[in-house]
């Protein structure tokens, strides 16, 4: 998700709601959250409150919650279209909505049709598109060892080809193969896997953070760090991986110190809705509300609050505030929400499935 996104964030750099109160998501109250988040307190109500009178002074539907605005723009686009949807179409897919209806029964046809002329070799240089196909079919209820006769998840296990991708690709690679146990049932599966998180810790800075590359000396990246956090959240398990429990408490410390007045984070002085929105989707993946948990929601200011601002009235999401509706701001942006909403009414993360 990141290689376009580390471009445009430079480019931007030369050139230079309705956090809805918890139940407008269509979630549970946060009184009602589940066990892993913390309760919010009455300045994060403010927030919330202040969060919803901005999100409807962008002229976003009135009468939508900010899920319904984004789930109705994923709609609009060409998701049946296939290869180039994959995050759309996952967002849907683990919303709730029905995989056998259009757009989505359309979409899982023209996936596998682009697999099956593909001969199953989607990229020659980054798994993290064979990573985005997997996590698309498998939340349509498909088996990514078999879409057109090809095997999507064979290629991450090949850790050599994975990590030529930097940072990105073990993190993701370890996101994909923890999707659904059934990806890790072979031994070549789980060896891979295992030596995936491994690199992931490995990974890690002095500093807390992850970096792009994902070599040492370079600094560290919120985003990364994000991707992290989420690739490690399965294993957040002190008494099994006591490892990985040390470096997700040191990520999240790292991204609490980089966030901003207004709840976001800057990167060489300018703010992204994506990196709101992985910030958003780590914290709902290790069961922390990022409206409410102290560490990240102060000063009638959160992550999440943060995010709807940059969501206009198409439902979309913008790179940069102010901007139109951005393809790729908008594939993390309705992932974003889809988390929290997830988060809220107690069903499993995001990406595990």
């Amino acid at each position: 998700m990141n290689n376009d996104k580390m471009v445009r964030r430079i480019a931007a750099a030369i050139l230079s709601a309705t956090l809805l109160a918890v139940p407008t998501l269509g979630g549970c109250s946060s009184s009602q959250a589940p066990s892993g988040s913390a309760q919010a307190s009455s300045a994060s109500q403010q927030t919330v409150d202040q969060a919803s009178a901005e999100h409807q002074s962008q002229n976003v539907d009135a009468t939508a919650t900010p899920l319904d605005s984004a789930l109705a723009y994923a709609k609009s686009q060409d998701v049946e279209q296939g290869a180039g949807h994959e995050w759309l179409a996952f967002a849907l897919a683990r919303a709730g909505e029905d995989p056998t209806a259009a757009p989505l029964s359309s979409f899982s046809e023209s996936m596998e049709n682009s697999v099956a002329a593909a001969k199953g070799e989607l990229d020659a240089s980054k798994a993290t598109e064979y990573a985005k196909c997997l996590l698309a079919l498998t939340a349509l209820g498909m088996d990514a060892r078999n879409v057109g006769g090809y095997d999507v998840t064979a290629k991450l296990h090949d850790t050599a080809f994975v990590e030529a991708q930097g940072a990105n690709g073990p993190i993701w690679g370890l996101i994909a193969l923890d999707a659904t146990p059934a990806y890790t049932e072979s031994e070549e599966a789980k060896t891979a896997r295992d030596a995936l998180l491994a690199q992931v810790l490995a990974s890690q800075g002095d500093d807390g953070g992850w970096s792009f590359s994902g070599k040492s000396g370079e600094a560290s990246d919120v985003d990364l760090t994000a991707m992290a956090l989420t690739a490690l959240a399965p294993y957040n398990d002190a008494s099994a991986h006591p490892d990985a429990t040390a470096a997700i408490e040191r990520g999240l410390a790292f991204i609490s110190a980089a966030e901003e007045p207004d709840g976001g984070f800057a990167f060489e002085g300018t703010e992204s809705s994506e990196t709101a929105s992985q910030v958003v989707i780590a914290l709902c993946s290790l069961g922390i509300d990022p409206a409410s948990d102290e560490r990240f929601a102060h000063d009638d200011a959160s992550p999440l609050s943060n995010l709807l601002e940059f969501q206009d009235a198409s439902g979309g999401f913008s790179h940069l505030k102010g901007d139109p509706a951005d393809a790729l701001a908008s594939d993390q942006g309705v992932c974003a929400l889809v988390a929290v909403e997830r988060l809220r009414t107690g069903q499993s993360p995001l990406y595990e499935m």
